[in-house]
């Protein structure tokens, strides 16, 4: 026998499959990002429906410092403020959901300040769901 049994939970041997990215997004935040439609792009195409919006040449990155450029202008809020520092980019999904990271407490401040209406997009985004 080789000792391993990874059938068994906790035993030794390898971990389940995906068992490392379920740990990542257990401390993570999903921040679902829509890019908001200018009037001029609202334009139909031949075949009736709308053109696509290019959300491929979105950078996760950028997205995740336009958020916290938005957010740490709130100063009046200093839980929310202390909150914006700790976050860190973990990911970014496309079309729009923003993966980030931080202690359970900032996470909390964050998901509240949503659920309040304080919590602001990046410049041309609205936030979608926390």
């Amino acid at each position: 026998m080789s000792g391993r049994s990874p059938g068994i939970k906790g035993g030794p041997g390898p971990p389940p499959a995906g068992s490392r990215c379920f740990v990542i997004l257990q401390r993570c935040l999903a921040i679902q990002l829509q890019k908001v439609a200018l009037l001029s792009e609202h334009r139909k195409s031949v075949r009736g429906h709308e053109e696509p919006e290019y959300w491929m040449y979105d950078s996760g990155y950028l997205l995740f410092q336009g958020f916290l450029e938005a957010n740490l202008k709130c100063f009046w809020n200093a839980s929310l403020l202390e909150a914006m520092r700790l976050l860190e980019f973990q990911g970014y999904v496309a079309p729009g959901i923003l993966l980030v990271t931080a202690s359970a407490c900032a996470l909390e401040v964050v998901r509240a300040a949503w659920s309040r209406n304080v919590l602001k997009p990046p410049n041309n985004y609205v936030i979608a769901v926390v």
